[in-house]
Protein backbone atom coordinates (compact mmCIF):
# COMPACT_ATOMS: atom_id res chain seq x y z
CA UNK A 1 0.00 0.00 0.00
CA UNK A 2 1.23 3.46 -0.91
CA UNK A 3 1.99 5.82 1.97
CA UNK A 4 0.29 8.88 0.51
CA UNK A 5 1.00 11.02 3.57
CA UNK A 6 4.78 10.72 3.17
CA UNK A 7 4.54 11.15 -0.62
CA UNK A 8 2.41 14.31 -0.28
CA UNK A 9 4.77 15.65 2.40
CA UNK A 10 7.72 15.07 0.01
CA UNK A 11 5.78 16.76 -2.79
CA UNK A 12 5.24 19.90 -0.70
CA UNK A 13 8.92 19.98 0.34
CA UNK A 14 9.93 19.90 -3.34
CA UNK A 15 7.18 22.17 -4.68
CA UNK A 16 7.59 24.76 -1.92
CA UNK A 17 11.13 24.48 -0.49
CA UNK A 18 10.95 27.95 1.06
CA UNK A 19 7.59 27.12 2.69
CA UNK A 20 6.16 30.31 1.15
CA UNK A 21 2.69 28.95 0.41
CA UNK A 22 -0.10 27.33 2.37
CA UNK A 23 -0.13 23.60 1.81
CA UNK A 24 -3.75 22.91 0.96
CA UNK A 25 -5.00 19.38 1.56
CA UNK A 26 -8.48 18.06 2.05
CA UNK A 27 -9.28 14.93 4.03
CA UNK A 28 -10.00 11.83 2.00
CA UNK A 29 -13.13 11.47 -0.09
CA UNK A 30 -15.73 8.79 0.52
CA UNK A 31 -15.89 5.67 -1.63
CA UNK A 32 -19.37 6.79 -2.70
CA UNK A 33 -18.07 10.16 -3.93
CA UNK A 34 -15.28 8.45 -5.86
CA UNK A 35 -17.72 5.98 -7.44
CA UNK A 36 -20.08 8.82 -8.41
CA UNK A 37 -17.25 10.75 -10.08
CA UNK A 38 -16.13 7.62 -11.92
CA UNK A 39 -19.64 7.11 -13.30
CA UNK A 40 -19.81 10.72 -14.50
CA UNK A 41 -16.35 10.62 -16.12
CA UNK A 42 -16.99 7.35 -17.92
CA UNK A 43 -13.54 5.88 -17.28
CA UNK A 44 -12.65 3.68 -14.33
CA UNK A 45 -10.60 5.58 -11.81
CA UNK A 46 -7.26 3.77 -11.61
CA UNK A 47 -6.58 2.01 -8.30
CA UNK A 48 -3.65 4.31 -7.55
CA UNK A 49 -5.75 7.47 -7.92
CA UNK A 50 -8.64 5.87 -6.04
CA UNK A 51 -6.32 5.15 -3.08
CA UNK A 52 -4.99 8.72 -3.25
CA UNK A 53 -8.52 10.14 -3.09
CA UNK A 54 -9.37 7.93 -0.13
CA UNK A 55 -6.47 9.62 1.73
CA UNK A 56 -6.64 13.13 0.26
CA UNK A 57 -9.47 14.81 -1.59
CA UNK A 58 -7.12 17.04 -3.53
CA UNK A 59 -3.96 19.00 -2.84
CA UNK A 60 -2.52 22.33 -3.87
CA UNK A 61 -0.66 25.44 -2.83
CA UNK A 62 -2.48 28.48 -1.50
CA UNK A 63 -1.36 32.08 -1.55
CA UNK A 64 -2.59 35.31 -0.01
CA UNK A 65 -6.33 35.52 0.49
CA UNK A 66 -7.18 32.72 -1.97
CA UNK A 67 -9.65 30.17 -0.74
CA UNK A 68 -8.05 26.95 0.44
CA UNK A 69 -9.40 24.88 -2.43
CA UNK A 70 -6.93 22.34 -3.80
CA UNK A 71 -6.30 23.26 -7.40
CA UNK A 72 -3.30 21.10 -8.30
CA UNK A 73 -4.98 17.74 -7.85
CA UNK A 74 -8.64 18.61 -8.04
CA UNK A 75 -11.14 17.44 -5.39
CA UNK A 76 -13.18 14.43 -6.49
CA UNK A 77 -16.43 16.42 -6.66
CA UNK A 78 -14.80 18.86 -9.13
CA UNK A 79 -13.19 16.14 -11.22
CA UNK A 80 -16.03 15.31 -13.67
CA UNK A 81 -16.40 18.96 -14.74
CA UNK A 82 -12.62 19.36 -14.94
CA UNK A 83 -12.28 16.28 -17.15
CA UNK A 84 -15.01 17.60 -19.47
CA UNK A 85 -13.28 20.98 -19.63
CA UNK A 86 -9.86 19.48 -20.41
CA UNK A 87 -11.32 17.20 -23.07
CA UNK A 88 -13.14 20.10 -24.72
CA UNK A 89 -9.87 21.83 -25.58
CA UNK A 90 -9.08 19.28 -28.29
CA UNK A 91 -12.31 17.27 -28.69
CA UNK A 92 -13.28 18.98 -31.93
CA UNK A 93 -10.14 17.84 -33.73
CA UNK A 94 -9.18 14.70 -31.78
CA UNK A 95 -12.50 13.51 -30.34
CA UNK A 96 -11.58 9.87 -29.90
CA UNK A 97 -8.46 10.80 -27.95
CA UNK A 98 -10.32 13.41 -25.90
CA UNK A 99 -12.95 10.89 -24.82
CA UNK A 100 -10.20 8.69 -23.38
CA UNK A 101 -8.27 11.42 -21.52
CA UNK A 102 -8.71 11.58 -17.75
CA UNK A 103 -7.17 14.86 -16.54
CA UNK A 104 -6.80 15.39 -12.80
CA UNK A 105 -3.66 17.55 -12.40
CA UNK A 106 -3.97 21.24 -13.23
CA UNK A 107 -0.70 23.02 -13.97
CA UNK A 108 -2.61 26.35 -13.92
CA UNK A 109 -0.92 27.40 -17.15
CA UNK A 110 -3.28 25.67 -19.58
CA UNK A 111 -1.50 22.33 -19.41
CA UNK A 112 -3.12 19.35 -17.74
CA UNK A 113 -1.85 15.92 -16.75
CA UNK A 114 -3.69 12.69 -16.33
CA UNK A 115 -4.27 9.17 -17.48
CA UNK A 116 -5.00 8.11 -21.03
CA UNK A 117 -7.14 5.10 -21.75
CA UNK A 118 -5.91 3.19 -24.78
CA UNK A 119 -8.30 2.02 -27.49
CA UNK A 120 -8.35 -1.49 -25.95
CA UNK A 121 -9.55 -0.04 -22.61
CA UNK A 122 -6.26 -0.43 -20.73
CA UNK A 123 -4.40 2.56 -19.39
CA UNK A 124 -1.42 3.99 -21.21
CA UNK A 125 1.65 2.94 -19.19
CA UNK A 126 2.40 6.44 -17.87
CA UNK A 127 0.78 9.75 -17.08
CA UNK A 128 0.49 12.14 -20.00
CA UNK A 129 0.38 15.93 -20.22
CA UNK A 130 -1.67 17.92 -22.70
CA UNK A 131 0.56 20.83 -23.76
CA UNK A 132 -1.85 23.58 -24.74
CA UNK A 133 0.75 25.80 -26.44
CA UNK A 134 1.78 22.95 -28.73
CA UNK A 135 -1.78 22.19 -29.83
CA UNK A 136 -2.71 23.72 -33.21
CA UNK A 137 -6.45 22.94 -33.50
CA UNK A 138 -5.68 20.91 -36.61
CA UNK A 139 -7.23 17.45 -37.02
CA UNK A 140 -4.15 16.35 -38.96
CA UNK A 141 -1.80 17.26 -36.11
CA UNK A 142 0.04 14.28 -34.65
CA UNK A 143 -1.00 13.62 -31.06
CA UNK A 144 2.65 13.33 -30.05
CA UNK A 145 3.05 17.00 -30.91
CA UNK A 146 0.81 18.09 -28.02
CA UNK A 147 0.82 15.13 -25.61
CA UNK A 148 3.94 14.38 -23.59
CA UNK A 149 4.68 11.22 -21.67
CA UNK A 150 5.36 11.64 -17.98
CA UNK A 151 6.15 9.44 -15.00
CA UNK A 152 4.75 5.92 -14.73
CA UNK A 153 2.58 6.68 -11.71
CA UNK A 154 1.11 9.39 -9.55
CA UNK A 155 3.25 8.21 -6.63
CA UNK A 156 6.38 8.54 -8.74
CA UNK A 157 5.32 11.96 -9.99
CA UNK A 158 4.63 13.36 -6.53
CA UNK A 159 7.81 11.86 -5.12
Amino acid sequence: MVNWQSIVDAFFRKADPENSFRHVVQPGASQEAIDAAETQIGISIPDELRSFYLCFNGIGLGWGDELDIPRFIRPIEDLPAYVVEARSWFAETHGNLASRFFAFIDWENGDVMGYLQQKDGTLYPCLVTFLHEMYKCDPAQDVNDFFEEGPESLAEFLS
